[in-house]
């Protein structure tokens, strides 16, 4: 287990949320119904709200404070690697 911060720990499970809808709407597109749940503006507003966390944590640690928060993340939800595509070129962080 990833040893944090209170609130590092508190942007591992902002992430938490922020990804698992960004997972229900990417499974909702893979069901019969072809519309995803949420609209181009919503999307875009929550990439905003993963990538300003990934961009925090840059500023406050870098590379290595977003690899601890982020394998944090995916111990509180092992959801595909949504993190890597959506931080990358943030710091030194690639996808």
């Amino acid at each position: 287990m990833t040893v944090l911060t209170p609130e590092q720990e508190t942007a591992a499970q902002q992430l938490v949320k922020l990804l698992d809808v960004y997972h229900a709407d990417a499974d909702e597109e893979g069901d019969d119904n072809p519309e995803p749940r949420l609209s181009g503006d919503e999307l875009t507003q929550l990439t905003q709200a993963v990538r300003a966390i990934g961009e925090q944590l840059d500023a406050a640690g870098g590379f290595e404070l977003m690899q601890a928060v982020g394998q944090r993340t995916q111990e509180l939800s092992p959801i595909p690697r949504y993190l890597d595509f959506l931080w990358s070129g943030i710091g030194t962080w690639c996808a």
